[in-house]
C-alpha cells in the first residue's frame, strides 16, 4: 500500500464510499460495513468455488431475484476503482451474459491479490468515523473489528436486516477483468429497454463527466437553484458516484440518464469534452 493511502486525503475516497453506501442503505449494520470492507480489500477470492459450483450459483440466483432496490449495474467499492461489485438484477434486465460476469468473477478469485494489511488499515478509518460519529455504529464498529483481527480477517455474511431489506445480489470482481462493452444476449438494446441506434455501454466507474457538463434545472440538494453547466454537482463523490443514487432527491434528468457511446465517447475527458460540446449546441439561444 502507498503512504499516500494512509494520508488524511488518501483517506477521503474511502470516507466517500462508506458514506454514499450508507446512505443508499440505511440499514446497514457494523458487519455489512465490515463485509464491504473486506471485499474491496480482498476481492473475490474468499467466494469463488469451482467453475460449475460458481456457475450452478450464479444460475440459481439469477432464477429467484425477485424485486430489489435501483442499484447500480457497476459499482465501484474500493478506493482507486479496481474492485466492483455488479449487480445482478440491472445486469439481468440490462441482457449481459452471465457468462462473461462469470468468467470475470472466476478471474478475480485466482488472479486478485488482496491485503489483510489494506483491510486492517481501512477497518482503523471505519472505526474512527464511527467513534466520531460520521457511522452510526459507536463502539460497536471498534468491538467487530477486533474481533475480525483476532480471527484473522476472516469474510463475513450480511446481517439478516441488511438481507431482508435489500436482497443483496452481486458479484466481486476486479473491474479490469469486466469485458468493455459488456457483452449481451440478444433482444436487449439498452439498459432501460427503449433501444438504441448505438453499441449499449455501461457507465464508467469514477467518471462523472455528465455530474459536471450537464445542467439540471430542478433541485439539488446543497444545491437549490440547480446546476449550471460546467459545474461539478455537489453531490457528486471523490471517486465519481452520484451519493443521491436511489434517492427521492436524485432529480429527474439523472435517472433517466443513460451511458451512450455517443456522447461518452471512449474516457471520461472525451465524455466531458463531448457532453459539453453538446450543451453549448442545445443551449437556447445560441
Amino acid at each position: 500500500m502507498s503512504r499516500e493511502c494512509g494520508t488524511e486525503a488518501g483517506q477521503e475516497p474511502l470516507r466517500r464510499i462508506l458514506l454514499a453506501h450508507l446512505a443508499r442503505y440505511p440499514l446497514m449494520q457494523p458487519v455489512d460495513l465490515y463485509k464491504l470492507l473486506h471485499q474491496a480489500a480482498m476481492g473475490s477470492e474468499h467466494a469463488a468455488p469451482d467453475e460449475a459450483a460458481a456457475r450452478a450459483w450464479l444460475q440459481r440466483e439469477l432464477r429467484s431475484l425477485g424485486e430489489g432496490p435501483g442499484d447500480p449495474l457497476i459499482d465501484p467499492i474500493s478506493p482507486g476503482g479496481e474492485i466492483v461489485r455488479v449487480h445482478l438484477r440491472p445486469h439481468l434486465a440490462a441482457g449481459y451474459e452471465p457468462e462473461r460476469l462469470l468468467e470475470a468473477f472466476l478471474r478475480t478469485g485466482r488472479e486478485y491479490r488482496g491485503s489483510t494489511e489494506r483491510l486492517a488499515e481501512w477497518g482503523r478509518l471505519a472505526v474512527q468515523m464511527a467513534e466520531a460519529g460520521r457511522l452510526p455504529f459507536g463502539r460497536e464498529m471498534r468491538a467487530l473489528l477486533e474481533e475480525r483481527t483476532a480471527q484473522g480477517f476472516g469474510s463475513a455474511h450480511h446481517s439478516r436486516q441488511y438481507g431482508e431489506s435489500y436482497r443483496p445480489a452481486y458479484r466481486v470482481v476486479a473491474a479490469a477483468f469486466l469485458p468493455s462493452p459488456l457483452p449481451q444476449r440478444g433482444g436487449l438494446c439498452s439498459a432501460d429497454g427503449r433501444g438504441s441506434l448505438t453499441e449499449p455501454m455501461d457507465c464508467r466507474p469514477g467518471c462523472g463527466a455528465c455530474c459536471i457538463a450537464v445542467s439540471v434545472s430542478s433541485p439539488i440538494p446543497g444545491m437549490p437553484g440547480g446546476k449550471p453547466a460546467g459545474v461539478r454537482c455537489v453531490q457528486l463523490t471523490a471517486n465519481g458516484l452520484c451519493a443521491l443514487f436511489g434517492r427521492p432527491e436524485r432529480p429527474a434528468i439523472c435517472v433517466r440518464f443513460r451511458a451512450d457511446p455517443e456522447a461518452c465517447g471512449q474516457s471520461a475527458e472525451e465524455a466531458l469534452a463531448r457532453m459539453s460540446a453538446l450543451e453549448r449546441a442545445t443551449r437556447p439561444g445560441e
